[in-house]
């Protein structure tokens, strides 16, 4: 096969799906669905843990905070140490470095602990933990957020073996709440981390296709044309020497636009003898969305003598977006400044969410 005709076969195959006289040129934009980014808390970051001391020793061991699977909340973990139990747990959380005033040394006086009711603190023996949700913290301010600072925590415990009773408490051995260290409350803090995160869309689906007629102030019903073939069908044409532009009308049978849907905007262009004309539909999500899916545009200073869409001068099928542009057409048997007839048909079908069910189509004929 010689260069000439391969390159012919490609142009052919690019502009297969438009039927169409004179030059083409389409425009389609798709359909798009905006997400909705929200920013929320993702992580703790380091320090996460914090060395466990008991009667003022370092025991190796560390109480931890960490957010739960739903990150709506977060939970302070106490380890378990040699053969004591834990008796009662005590937290406080802040936006400032811990005093003593606030909170103070009284751990009794602290708003998370095991021995209050409703006790967001469990006791498992060896171990405890308490899940705090994230909303019962104070933001911190400016922004408001719980991002962008640290969290100062007071973790205590009362804790006991078979032989004696200790203290237990989070945080470096220097730590103290108050500067003498008597009594020697350590505090700790730990930062969240915070990212957006991007829901995901709505479940949708596509209904099958409508007609779709445009229609401007001084469009005309099918019926005035005095033809057979379109005296049993609905839509308008448009009679004029200059641009117009309207509505975009879905399954408007009898021509009641009461009964039909906007489903967006249409313009013809008039340039000498050469008509243009765009469809821009309306692309509103989740429900408010259309999209064509073909395109019939009849351009002529001759009256039609069929409204079926498959006999107008421009037939575009298998199209797919929000909006589309025919190509420039030659309107036939005019001279400029003459009256074209117009007609702007669509199929258009409208994206909803999964769970809604389908309008009924309007059949075109009536």
């Amino acid at each position: 096969m010689s260069r000439l005709m391969i390159l012919v076969a490609l142009f052919l195959g690019l502009f297969s799906n438009i039927c169409v006289a004179g030059p083409t040129k389409t425009h389609v934009v798709r359909t798009s669905v905006k997400r909705v980014c929200t920013p929320s808390v993702t992580a703790i970051t380091d320090p996460s843990c914090t060395d466990w001391l008991v009667g003022q020793k370092v025991t190796g061991k560390a109480v931890c905070v960490s957010l739960n699977e739903a990150k709506d909340a977060i939970i302070v973990s106490y380890p378990a140490y040699e053969d004591f139990t834990y008796n009662t747990v005590h937290v406080w959380i802040g936006t400032s470095q811990p005093t003593d005033d606030n909170p103070g040394t009284a751990p009794g006086q602290y708003p998370y602990s095991s021995d209050k009711t409703p006790s967001i603190c469990k006791i498992t023996g060896q171990t405890a933990t308490c899940t705090i949700p994230l909303a019962d913290l104070p933001p911190l301010i400016p922004p408001d957020t719980k991002c962008g600072a640290p969290y100062y925590i007071v973790t205590h415990a009362s804790i006991s073996n078979p032989t004696k009773s200790e203290t237990g408490t989070g945080g470096n051995p220097g730590a103290c709440i108050k500067s003498t260290c008597k009594p020697w409350f350590t505090y700790w803090k730990f930062n969240f981390a915070c990212g957006c995160t991007e829901e995901p869309p709505p479940q949708t689906k596509w209904c099958d296709a409508e007609t779709a007629f445009g229609k401007e102030p001084r469009s005309i019903t099918f019926d005035n044309l005095q033809v057979p073939q379109c005296s049993n069908r609905w839509g308008w044409y448009s009679w004029t020497s200059s641009s117009v532009s309207g509505t975009l009308w879905a399954g408007a049978g009898q021509n009641d636009i009461s009964k039909g849907v906007d489903v967006g905007q249409w313009t013809a262009t008039i340039t000498g003898t050469k008509v243009t004309v765009t469809y821009t539909l309306t692309n509103n999500p989740p429900s408010k969305v259309w999209e064509i899916t073909q395109a019939h545009v009849y351009a002529s200073c001759k009256k039609p003598t069929n409204c079926g869409p498959g006999s107008y001068t421009v037939v575009a099928e298998g199209l797919s977006g929000t909006s589309w542009t025919s190509p420039e057409i030659s309107a036939t048997g005019c001279t400029a400044g003459d009256k074209v007839y117009i007609i702007a048909h669509a199929a258009v079908r409208q994206q909803i969410p999964a769970t809604e069910t389908c309008p009924a189509k309007v059949p075109d004929e009536g």
